[in-house]
């Protein structure tokens, strides 16, 4: 630490200028003065008229001195005024500290300190730019509330155009469900198509076998009639005859054929259909087991046999919709719950045996507390009774007259009253014993401890000075009134008083014959 005592007329030999010099703890002292100034700078702050030199070499010091003197204002610029000091500034960038001849400071990094009350100036501009900052205020105000109420606005388009995004999406769904329903269903046209298709051929191919088997025959017939023709010329008009009644009888035999044929159709249509409803009715009946088993757990044949339907099949689906959905309302089930009710009500009813036994365990302890309280009231009453007339009598002679008493504050709530203690002097009528003396308040109180003591007597009882603001009468009157109760109670006193040793049998002193020994010294004076 560096205590540089110098003479500031001779420290600075520039008149009228205020540089705060800052001495401390100087590991490496500056070998230069900063060297941008000798290098970037210099060329800068030189050709400027208002700067003068730095501050190290406007001070003049012993040489021992110099190195602490350029560490330290080394790095100030000294310029002629405030203008000079904003210029300069901005010129080396504020890199370093420049202080004018009025004493303006200007610090590196921009701020300014110092200098002649020039603040009407200051406050002018402040006041301007503070009128513009408030105008600038309004502008962005306004301009903000536009650009809130735009926002607002976009904000409901956005809502309104998301809702009829929406709502196409939901009739793209509808839309596209119903072309689902449709192809499906032309699926299903078709596969018809194709099926009747498929009959109508193989219809088609049986009725061509049966007509050229038909052929067949005539043709065989023909070639008979024309062998026989020869022998039957005389029969030809009967087998004219015979022959137009076949062609009658093969008439109808076509046209019940073709009935036959129809109704062939009209049965494989329903062949057709029952094997439909039979493959539908099966894949039901495979989900109706399978349901029976997955959620039931029971077969058909068990169903059948334990559970017989008493009821319409109609009332027996309602009821098990009901049952369906109460069962849906519960929720799901918690199957340990049965285990943790069985828990908790043992539990509960530990607890509850708990309670019903600390509730009757309150009750006689409230009871007893009850009977407590009646005895401390009774035996508080007895004994603050005759306290109180033992205190009078106490009282009485230790002050050779006089009256005093205990009071009650609350007699209605006997264990949590107070009590007051109502002293009056001889010769005097106080309110209060607040404004008794000391001595007064001492005896009062040994009063009131001789008043316990005559009520329950102690085998053993020590003072620590409770004469100590007695006078010499009322020590005499204190110890006399010791002395005659020394029969029942045996009293050590503590004490500094030489009166009250008077009426003592025994005396224990200390001292200390050698530094830091103490010594008991017992003295009988009786002997």
């Amino acid at each position: 630490v560096v205590i540089l005592e110098l003479e500031m007329d001779k420290l600075i030999d520039v008149p009228s200028i205020r540089i705060d010099l800052r001495f401390g703890y100087c590991s490496t002292p500056s070998k230069e003065i900063f060297p941008e100034y000798k290098t970037v700078f210099r060329s800068v702050l030189v050709s400027d008229k208002d700067f003068l030199d730095v501050a190290s070499n406007l001070v003049k010091c012993d040489k021992k001195y110099k190195n602490i003197i350029e560490n330290q204002l080394g790095n100030v610029i000294v310029v002629s005024d405030i203008d000079a000091l904003n210029r300069l500034g901005k010129k080396i960038k504020y890199r370093y500290r420049i202080v004018s001849l009025d004493g303006e400071i200007l610090h590196s990094g921009g701020s300014i300190t110092g200098g002649s009350n020039k603040t009407k100036d200051l406050i002018s501009f402040d006041k301007q730019k503070l009128s513009n900052l408030k105008v600038s205020r309004l502008e962005l105000e306004t301009t903000y509330s536009e650009k809130e109420a735009l926002i607002d606005k976009l904000s409901a388009e956005i809502i309104e155009l998301e809702n009829q995004i929406d709502n196409l999406n939901r009739d793209i769904i509808s839309k596209d469900e119903s072309v689902n329903v449709f192809k499906s269903s032309l699926d299903d046209l078709n596969a018809k198509r194709n099926s009747i298709s498929s009959e109508i051929n193989g219809l088609t191919n049986l009725k061509n076998n049966s007509m050229e088997k038909e052929l067949v025959k005539l043709v065989d017939q023909c070639s008979e009639l024309e062998t026989k023709k020869s022998i039957l010329e005389k029969d030809l008009e009967e087998k004219k005859i015979k022959r137009s009644s076949i062609n009658d009888d093969i008439a109808k035999e076509e046209l019940k054929d073709k009935q036959v044929r129809t109704l062939i159709n009209d049965l494989q249509k329903d062949k057709y259909e029952l094997e439909n409803n039979c493959g539908k009715i099966e894949i039901k009946l495979e989900n109706y087991l399978a349901l029976l088993s997955e959620n039931y757990n029971i077969s058909y044949e068990k169903a059948k046999e334990e559970y017989v339907l008493d009821i319409a099949a109609s009332t027996a689906r309602k009821e098990l919709l009901k049952y369906k959905k109460q069962i849906y309302e519960f929720g799901e089930v918690n199957i340990g719950a049965v285990k943790e009710y069985d828990r908790l009500k043992e539990r509960f009813d530990f607890l509850t045996n708990q309670r019903n036994d600390l509730e009757s365990s309150c009750d006689s302890l409230l009871e007893m507390i009850g009977q407590m309280d009646e005895i401390m009231v009774t035996k508080f009453k007895e004994a603050f009774e005759k306290i109180n007339v033992e205190f009078n009598e106490t009282f009485k002679t230790m002050f050779k007259g006089g009256k005093g008493y205990l009071k009650l504050t609350d007699p209605n709530d006997i264990l949590n009253t107070g009590i007051d203690i109502i002293a009056e002097p001889p010769g005097k009528s106080l309110n209060s014993i607040a404004l008794l003396s000391g001595g007064e308040k001492t005896l009062t109180a040994i009063a009131l401890l001789f008043a316990i003591l005559n009520v329950k007597t102690v085998p053993f009882c020590i003072f620590d000075e409770v004469e100590a603001a007695l006078d010499e009468r009322n020590v005499d009157t204190f110890g006399e009134y010791l002395r005659s109760k020394k029969e029942k109670s045996q009293f050590v006193l503590i004490t500094h008083k030489k009166k009250t040793m008077e009426y003592a049998d025994t005396l224990y002193g200390i001292t200390m014959q050698e530094s830091g020994v103490s010594k008991i010294v017992s003295v009988k004076l009786e002997d």
